[in-house]
């Protein structure tokens, strides 16, 4: 009986109250402050960065929501099959302060990675750590490598965002259940939940994150326990499994309506598997040892064998949890679970993006593994004999991370940067050669762009947007035979593609080939039409009533200017050009409206006064 009260005992002083956690000789922000300084040090140097053409277009730049503040537009579509519209929202504001200045957009994403350091700190000093491992884990999770592309990215708004809603409905959970009080907390979480899930759909992973942390503070939790909807652990989080589940029906719908869960591998349920089971074993390993980093992971033509015999991880990982769980060895299980939690929905078993990794799936699922460090740490420390040697051997490796991270970080400098390092990575990856020649064309390097595409064709010959880009680059360049010749390639392999057609019909009408114009602009137009209707066919309106207009079609020209209008109400120099038109076949009353509606948007502009100009000699 006496060894089991000596038992009891010692399992009760291994643990600490909240109360006595939260205890220091020194201020809270002593500790947290290396953290923040070496997020800066890495970071820092991001808001020296350009936009990347990798989503960045569509998330800002070419987003009609954020380039005309449009608050319908943002809360009701999505971007690229993604619901997200509170990161869209920023990105209004940022684009209605500076335009296309790429500065204040990195300004947001570090200080809120600043934040978000903060957040995992005080959620860890609940969490059972003290102060100096408390500090170690924000430093982990401030400057881990695999933290760069959810801060460097502007596109990665969402991650940053995000999780700094979903640490602080945790930290206001744990807080307000420490302290016994009976209070209205829920609906303090419920709304940082709400922000969180309308940041990014991986948030839907909140309530199962809550139940790991009842796991690892309550001594007396049991899954098993009475059924109650007020007292059991699952139970009691009903109403946030219910967000959850609402939200990521709506997720996965708008994916899969978007075409984003298309699967051009044409992997079966055990390679889609065994992709899952690769990436889980890929990040605990990166967390520790992060090599290879990447933007983009393309999916190889074939799996390799590692990623099939990653099942045995998974396995491993699964009855690791269930051994510790049994035994009550609850850091472990606690370290494993949140990880496993918090990653398992981005596991692209059900192939969504291009990629079977990425670095931005583990921002939130690595607090667990960073978390397990710590604490070992924490533990191991104890013993005075290794202290110092353990303290040395950390700091050489926070070292090694943070220049690793730092040189990591320089990748994400622009488009060129960032997709030669793709290129340098994955040779046979026909996006990396594609997107650099499309940012060297930007940049003037025609040469560069030409040889580029042509190599991505090389890689990847069936994807007709390659031939697409090098038609266009040719045609911009005054190569009209070689364009159409590119053009007519990329529909041999791609004849779905509405717009190989329409810039084939341009080419066409160019060298004055105008039945072949309007035939491919009907085509093009019918295609994209018909693969969604909600497209924007602006491009091909826009060739096929220059066409028209050429032809003497003017009725048929006016047709696709209402539908260019529709699209872009706010180009009055359509509105003028609609209104000569008009006035040319003898609707004079109808022209002298519409340029009069042109001269009413362009307000007091030079174009303003050319239009009144048109007016007066009407």
């Amino acid at each position: 009986m006496a060894s089991k009260k000596k038992k009891k005992k010692l399992s009760t002083a291994s643990e600490t109250t909240s109360s006595q956690v939260l205890q220091t000789s020194r201020p809270e922000w002593q500790f947290l402050l290396p953290a923040l300084v070496l997020t800066l040090v890495v970071f820092g140097q991001t808001m020296g960065f350009d936009f990347v053409n990798w989503d960045d277009d569509v998330n800002v730049l070419e987003n009609q929501g954020v380039t005309t503040f449009n608050l319908k537009t943002i809360f009701t579509e999505t971007v690229i099959g993604n619901y997200n519209p509170l990161p869209i929202f920023t990105f209004a504001v940022e684009y209605a302060i500076v335009g296309t200045k790429a500065g204040l957009y990195h300004f947001n994403n570090l200080w809120l990675h600043l934040l978000n350091v903060a957040l995992v700190y005080f959620l860890g000093r609940r969490l059972k750590l003290d102060q100096i491992p408390a500090a170690l884990l924000a430093c982990l999770f401030a400057i881990h490598p695999l933290r760069v592309e959810s801060v460097a990215w502007v596109t990665e708004r969402k991650d940053v965002l995000f999780t700094a809603f979903y640490f602080g409905a945790l930290l206001l959970y744990e807080k307000h259940r420490q302290s016994g009080k009976k209070t209205s907390w829920h609906w303090g979480v419920a709304g940082l939940f709400i922000l969180a899930l309308f940041s990014k759909i991986q948030a839907v992973s909140l309530p199962l994150s809550m139940i790991c942390l009842d796991y690892l503070r309550d001594d007396k939790f049991k899954i098993g326990a009475p059924f109650s909807f007020t007292a059991h652990p699952v139970l009691a989080k009903a109403p946030y499994f219910l967000m959850s589940l609402v939200f990521g029906l709506l997720g996965v719908y708008f994916l899969g309506r978007d075409g984003s869960l298309s699967d051009a591998t044409n992997y079966g349920l055990v390679d889609r598997l065994a992709v899952g089971a690769y990436a889980y074993a890929v990040y605990i390993v990166k967390a520790i040892i992060p090599y290879e980093m990447s933007p983009l992971y393309p999916y190889p033509s074939k799996l390799p064998i590692q990623a099939y015999l990653s099942f045995g991880v998974v396995v491993a990982a699964i009855g690791a949890m269930l051994v510790s769980y049994s035994k009550e060895w609850k850091g472990i299980t606690f370290t494993l679970l949140f990880f496993t939690v918090n990653v398992m929905f981005m596991l692209q078993v059900l192939g969504a993006g291009q990629g079977y990794l990425a670095d931005r799936f583990t921002y939130v699922g690595y607090f667990g593994l960073f978390w397990g460090m710590a604490y070992l740490f924490q533990r191991v420390s104890a013993n005075t004999n290794v202290k110092k040697g353990l303290q040395v051997g950390v700091g050489v490796y926070l070292l090694v991370l943070t220049v690793t991270a730092f040189q990591q970080t320089k990748i994400w400098r622009n488009g060129g940067t960032l997709w030669a390092h793709v290129g340098k990575l994955y040779p046979k990856a026909g996006t990396a050669h594609g997107n650099l020649a499309m940012y060297l064309r930007e940049e003037g390097e025609l040469d560069l762009a030409i040889g580029l595409f042509k190599k991505a064709i090389e890689v990847d010959p069936k994807k007709g947007s390659y031939h697409n880009s090098l038609g266009k680059l040719y045609f911009d360049s005054g190569r009209d035979a070689e364009a159409i010749a590119q053009y007519s390639a990329g529909i041999t392999v791609e004849s779905t593609l509405g717009e190989l057609y329409i810039n084939r019909g341009a080419a066409f009408a160019k060298t004055g080939r105008y039945t072949e114009a309007e035939a491919d602009f009907d085509k093009g137009i019918g295609l994209n039409e018909a693969a969604d209707p909600k497209l924007d066919n602006f491009n091909g309106y826009l060739n096929r009533s220059l066409l028209y207009y050429t032809i003497g079609k003017m009725d048929e020209a006016l047709g696709d200017y209402d539908k260019m209008m529709q699209l872009r109400p706010e180009r009055h120099d359509l509105l003028q050009q609609r209104g000569s038109i008009r006035a040319s076949i003898g609707d004079v009353a109808g022209g002298k409206a519409d340029i009069q509606a042109a001269i009413n948007i362009a307000g007091r502009s030079p174009e303003a006064m050319k239009y009144q100009e048109i007016l007066n000699n009407m």
